[in-house]
């Protein structure tokens, strides 16, 4: 972590030492979610139980046998990812209605219960641990245990992809403004570039910010421009992976050419539609926590054209007190006066 500190112009007094971040997320954002960055060698194993090279004999496999991604041993329960491909690959792995144990005591029991949280995809209300971990090449990770009484009556539900490095492109301008009011400040950057929450797997995502505030806080335009596109029908915010795949959005194409992204907005909230004009500053739409969501907050991202998969690039925003700057997760941010 770089320490930093939020100046304020007007006093010249520290206001706020940055938060604590891990893999580029800040520490306690995340209830309900565990990371775990096992790419490297000799990376430690943290609160899961262990983290190995993957061997195919460990699993009785010959060399022509597939490989599952997931393993859930029907003896002692203890839920294993695997990869078993020469690249990085990115797994969320929601465990719901079980209590899940990790981290492997002196004696080599499980002691620490992880986190779950209550949660309600898309049906009744239930409980939820999800897993976001990333990989590198033939690696294993015994993740943690499952208190059921067996493999049958564990609910277990993934999202597992390639790791796609970010692309090369940068925005067109050199800095906007900032997407949420002055009011309400100052925003909390949760998750920065990178970040092993959900922004490091694609490069869609790569560059893409997040920043914590209250459910129907204003979101405004960083920029002049057109609005792209308006989704705003979904309701269920959630840590559970199926949540990945449904969320709320306003896309604004800029008059620099660049497209952005606020995602996770309030269902209904948009006060613009598709082809509208808006200046610099207006309301768009109201935030909220709809879609892949530990805490409610603004997921903001900058593409420079419409493709499905099109690259996030990196872009700086205008901030009290300081130069215009790409923000990182644990900094503290105040629009610009």
């Amino acid at each position: 972590m770089v320490p930093c500190l939020l100046f304020l112009p007007e006093s010249m007094e520290v206001c706020r030492p940055c938060a604590p971040t891990k893999d580029g997320v800040v520490v306690g954002s995340t209830p309900g979610v565990h990371i775990l960055d096992a790419r490297r060698p000799g990376c430690g194993c943290g609160w899961a139980l262990a983290v190995e090279p993957f061997d195919r004999e460990d699993f009785g496999l010959d060399d022509d046998d597939p490989v599952p991604d997931l393993s859930l041993d029907p003896e002692d329960l203890v839920l294993t990812v695997i990869n078993a491909t020469q690249g990085a690959r990115a797994y969320h792995v929601s465990i719901a209605d079980r209590d899940v144990l990790g981290q492997l005591g002196a004696e080599g029991d499980p002691i620490a219960r992880l986190e779950t949280v209550a949660e309600a995809p898309g049906g009744p209300r239930r409980t939820c641990a999800t897993f976001s971990l990333a990989l590198g090449a033939m690696t294993r990770v015994d993740v943690c245990v499952v208190d059921a009484e067996d493999v049958a009556a564990v609910d277990v539900a993934s999202d597992i992809v390639d790791v796609v490095p970010p692309g090369s492109g940068v925005a067109p301008s050199d800095a906007y403004d900032f997407p949420l009011p002055a009011a309400g400040g100052p925003y909390l950057c949760t998750q920065g570039a990178g970040g092993l929450l959900s922004h490091y797997a694609h490069a869609s995502t790569f560059h893409a910010v997040d920043f914590r505030c209250a459910e129907g806080t204003d979101v405004l335009a960083i920029g002049p421009g057109v609005v792209r596109a308006v989704s705003c029908d979904e309701t269920v915010g959630s840590v559970h992976v199926s949540a990945l795949f449904a969320w709320n959005a306003v896309t604004l194409a800029l008059d620099d050419g660049a497209l952005v992204e606020y995602v996770h907005v309030a269902r209904g909230s948009s006060v613009v539609a598709v082809g509208d004009r808006v200046a610099t500053g207006d309301k768009l739409c109201a935030s909220g926590a709809a879609g892949f969501c530990p805490e409610p907050h603004l997921h903001l991202e900058m593409h420079l054209d419409d493709a499905k998969d099109a690259p996030s690039v990196p872009f700086r925003l205008r901030r009290r007190g300081g130069a215009p700057a790409r923000p990182r997760a644990g900094e503290w941010w105040e629009p610009a006066a």
